[in-house]
């Protein structure tokens, strides 16, 4: 299934934020100070960091990816596919199945793993194994995602 709609059509979902009561009074300030809901400060947020439709400009493009940025990036398998092989649902015109069909291609996750392990000098830890095995292994984080995106198209669907 795709995950876009055609251009120009808005999607509706509902997300569920676990915040302090105290802190969720102070966003009320923040917002109420700007003339915002937190609904919309979370949208232009949004919009900014993906670079999307409404970004406010590539200042703020660019102050948004460095929030993202004082995360933690990922440092799985899975991490180091992103990083290293541009691995994004825009490459797959947004399409879930053809996303996890090139991540579980064993042509492409096995010498990626192969290459991870290396990298991350884990090689000697699954030695002993056969390519099956360590192309189970490779494959249970495509089956993470695609659970994660597979729940993320039944919001967008409702």
């Amino acid at each position: 299934m795709n995950l876009l709609k055609p251009i120009g059509q808005k999607t509706r979902t509902s997300f569920t934020l676990n915040l302090q009561t105290k802190d969720l009074m102070k966003l009320f300030d923040l917002t109420n100070k700007y003339n915002l809901t937190i609904t919309e400060l979370l949208e232009r947020f949004i919009s900014d960091l993906a670079d999307g439709k409404r970004c406010r400009g590539n200042n703020e493009h660019e102050s948004a990816r460095a929030y993202l940025e004082t995360f933690r990036e990922r440092d799985d398998f899975f991490g180091y596919m992103m990083r290293n092989h541009e691995l994004t649902l825009e490459d797959h015109d947004y399409d879930i199945d053809h996303y996890y069909s090139y991540l579980c291609y064993e042509e492409f996750i096995y010498p990626c793993f192969e290459e991870y392990l290396d990298k991350k000098g884990l090689k000697t830890k699954y030695e002993g194994l056969s390519i099956a095995d360590k192309l189970e292994i490779a494959k249970e984080i495509p089956r993470e995602i695609r659970k994660r995106l597979k729940k993320l198209e039944r919001r967008l669907e409702r």
